[in-house]
């Protein structure tokens, strides 16, 4: 994707918001809009991966420019307080730059964990607000917007799709046709798909970057 690309992609998604705004009245009070979070750093990024998420946690504007203004200026902010985007991070530098999941894939990837979220991008099932606890309404979402979700993830085209508590959803309204190629990962279409668990999920953060990088890196492995 180069600079003319990603003024057409912008144009089309803001199309695409605009249909999706107007088809429900459930998205009346507000509407949720994430996707690429840092353009100049997806361009160059060496690997496009696209984190396909549940839903904002009491959070009604731009879930991407949220991000990106706390990374590039270094402020406090709640985002941080929570383990999700510091594992997101995590993954995201593990899956570019990694080599095979394990320890100093992870002491690399912590370090570098906040600015490695500006190369990847954002997508939720459910474009409103919730609560702590995703409810039956991500599912309910994800059935009503599929055909909107197959369309943004298109435009947003990455190479890799990490569903961060969201596979069951995807594979059964999004995605239909996934096929298991290695341990948690799938292929469909021309790229790969990443069964995880959510990036909020308190379990030891080292063993989750084990089960994404490290599924990621073996597959790579024995396909090259």
């Amino acid at each position: 994707m180069n600079d003319d690309t990603y003024i057409e992609h912008q144009i089309a998604m803001h199309q695409l918001f605009a249909r999706w705004r107007a088809s429900s009245d459930v998205f009346e009070r507000h509407f949720v809009e994430d996707g690429i979070i840092s353009p100049p750093e997806w361009i160059k990024a060496p690997l496009r991966v696209l984190f396909l998420l549940k839903e904002t946690n009491d959070y009604e504007k731009s879930i991407t420019a949220l991000i990106r203004d706390v990374v590039t200026t270094q402020r406090k902010s709640a985002l941080w307080r929570r383990p999700t985007f510091h594992n997101i991070g995590r993954w995201a530098h593990g899956l570019a730059y990694g080599t095979d999941g394990g320890d100093e894939d992870f002491r690399m990837a912590s370090r570098n964990r906040r600015r490695a979220l500006l190369s990847c991008a954002v997508i939720n099932l459910k474009k409103t607000t919730g609560g702590r606890a995703a409810t039956v309404a991500v599912e309910q979402a994800a059935a009503r917007d599929a055909a909107f979700l197959r369309e943004q993830i298109g435009l947003v085209n990455p190479e890799i799709v990490v569903c961060g508590g969201t596979f069951n959803s995807v594979r059964q309204h999004l995605f239909p046709g996934l096929v298991k190629v290695a341990d948690l990962v799938y292929a469909g279409g021309h790229r790969l798909f990443i069964k995880a668990q959510h990036p909020a999920y308190v379990r030891e953060r080292e063993q989750m970057f084990r089960d994404v990088v490290g599924s990621y890196h073996r597959y790579r492995t024995l396909t090259r």
